[in-house]
């Protein structure tokens, strides 16, 4: 978790008319759920719910797929502290896990540190894996984020639009941040 001082107050949805930008910060360990992500925008040449879609990534490295133009700030490693500037810019926040049944331990067990640093920027998660994982028990427990349970395109898509689009969510997931990090996330 992060220390309260450093938490950032959530902002709610940005006005439609600029881009959306989904933030993703660390090392890339779910390659499968990710090129999904990377192929649905693709289909819709990188456009949900009305806006353009720009992916900010900040990692010690990135190896990118894309089979068209794509939208993708690639900014290289930083602090915590600058990350969670960076991040707070940002939508909402990218956190995938693995589909494929040799992690299921893994996933049904362990909690990705990046849904900390995420709401600790202000920012709402997109969550892209399984239903039996610690992140969709905690999404169960806090609006603080949308759920994918599927590497298909129509799936994805309709995520993305959620978090691109609607404004209730944004507002239930600002209010409920807060009180997640106070509860289960902070120090």
């Amino acid at each position: 978790g992060m220390p309260e001082s450093d938490w950032l107050r959530p902002t709610g949805m940005r006005p439609r008319g600029e881009p959306f930008t989904l933030g993703y910060a660390g090392s890339m360990y779910a390659r499968r759920e990710w090129d999904a992500l990377m192929q649905a925008l693709d289909a819709v040449s990188w456009r949900v719910g009305g806006r353009e879609v720009t992916v900010r990534v900040l990692a010690a490295g990135l190896d990118v797929r894309a089979s068209g133009p794509a939208r993708i700030e690639f900014l290289g490693w930083h602090s915590t502290t600058d990350a969670l500037a960076l991040l707070s810019s940002c939508d909402a926040c990218y956190v995938p896990y693995w589909f494929d049944d040799a992690f299921r331990p893994g996933v049904e067990l362990s909690f990705p540190n990046k849904v900390s640093l995420y709401l600790a920027a202000g920012r709402p998660i997109l969550f892209h894996g399984p239903r039996a994982s610690t992140p969709t028990a905690f999404l169960d427990r806090w609006p603080v984020g949308v759920a994918c349970h599927s590497l298909e395109r129509d799936d994805i898509l309709a995520a993305l639009t959620i978090v691109a689009s609607d404004d209730g969510f944004h507002e239930r997931a600002a209010t409920a941040i807060p009180q997640a990090l106070k509860a289960e996330l902070g120090m």
